[in-house]
């Protein structure tokens, strides 16, 4: 995978994060009665602050990307955010094991691996 490949994600995960949080698709309005209506005020205000955060390490990753093609293609502080995310990501996947969190620790196994194979890649 490309740096620009890697940035690109980024900034299209970038995207559909602006867009739930606005209730917005990424072309065209939403239509529907959004499900956020269903929802408690505090389930609401959870949504917000675990969507925020996403989105602000996703704008980190962008400028990240930025910086490694303004050096010349330099990966290096990439490649080192991805592998410490991988490790936190493992730590994660371990505790939802010991819960026996099946579905929690293959997606957050998951995205261990996704990061290691970006590394692998750039």
């Amino acid at each position: 995978m490309s740096l620009a490949a890697v940035k690109a994600e980024y900034e299209q995960e970038k995207k559909v994060l602006e867009a739930w949080m606005t209730r917005m698709d990424i072309s065209t309005p939403v239509t529907e009665v959004p499900p956020e209506n269903a929802m408690s005020t505090e389930y609401k205000e959870g949504w917000t602050v675990y969507l925020t955060a996403v989105l602000s390490i996703s704008t980190r990753m962008i400028t990240v990307c930025a910086q490694a093609e303004q050096n010349k293609g330099d990966t290096t502080a990439l490649k080192q955010i991805l592998n410490k995310e991988a490790v936190d990501y493992d730590a994660l996947a371990a505790e939802a094991k010991n819960r026996n969190l099946t579905e929690l620790y293959t997606m957050l196994t998951h995205e261990a691996k996704s990061r290691r194979d970006i590394v692998a890649e750039l």
